[in-house]
Formats: C-alpha cells, structure tokens, sequence
C-alpha cells in the first residue's frame, strides 16, 4: 500500500509542472488571440472621422466583426458604436433644424452626444490596453497642415 502511494505521489509531482506549464500556454495563446483581435478592431475603426459623415463613420464601425475579441471589449465597443449611433442622429436632426430656420435648437445635446463619443472611445481604450493591445495613432489631416 505505502508503494502505491509513493507511486501516485512520484506521478502528481512529475504531471504538476506538465500541467501547470500547458495551463499557462493556453492563457497566454488565449491572451495573443484577444490582443490580435482587439488590435484589429482598432485598426479597422482607426477612421478619418474629419473627412467622414458621423453616418458614415456609423456605416463603417457597424462593419466591423468580432473575431476573438473579449466579451468586455466587445461590450464597451458596442457602446461606443451606440454613443456614435446618437450623435449621428443628433447631427442629421440639427442640420435638417437648420435648413429650416438661423436658430439651431439641440446644440447642448449635439455637445454632450459628441462628448459620449470620447468617454465610451476611453473606455475601449482603457480595456484595450489592459489587453496589452497597440493603439493606432489617429490619422493625420495633411490638408490642415500650413
């Protein structure tokens, strides 16, 4: 008997090290696949937004796939897409206002939907990075330079 449990120790301590080393290869392969994913998603939505319709820069975030990307990135990318979704419509709503009349109404809700924008964009970029994903510089604007 005490042979036996001397084998099934001396087999635990040598499969302990075996399975603690391919536990930790499938978390940092399942981390590459997320960081990849994230990467990708900020690339495809690394959009000149200057030279963009907000409804067009809706069109082309909507466009954008999954892939592998965490559940927590997903979701915050969601919200901002929804956040970009408003102030699109804000800024069809405000333009029609104007072409109907010189005074504008909905400019403090164009602000704060355009403010949205920013603070859902930090939070993708905060789980980003928690990810260890690169973030893209924003497109530059050449015809802006003097």
């Amino acid at each position: 008997m005490a042979l036996f449990r001397f084998a099934i120790l001396a087999l635990a301590t040598l499969l302990t090290p075996a399975l603690a080393a391919a536990q930790e290869q499938e978390i940092t392969v399942q981390a590459d696949s997320h960081r990849v994913a994230i990467e990708r998603i900020l690339e495809a939505d690394n959009l000149d937004t200057g030279r963009m319709t907000p409804r067009e820069v809706v069109e082309a975030m909507g466009g954008i796939e999954r892939g592998h990307a965490p559940d927590d990135f997903w979701d915050a990318y969601q919200v901002h897409l929804r956040a970009w979704e408003r102030f699109a419509g804000l800024v069809e709503q405000v333009q029609r206002q104007y072409g109907e009349s010189t005074f504008t109404e909905g400019m403090e809700e164009l602000a704060m939907a355009e403010e949205a924008v920013n603070t859902t964009f930090d939070a993708v970029e905060r789980i980003a990075r928690r990810y260890g994903a690169r973030i893209p510089v924003a497109p530059i604007d050449t015809g802006s330079i003097a």
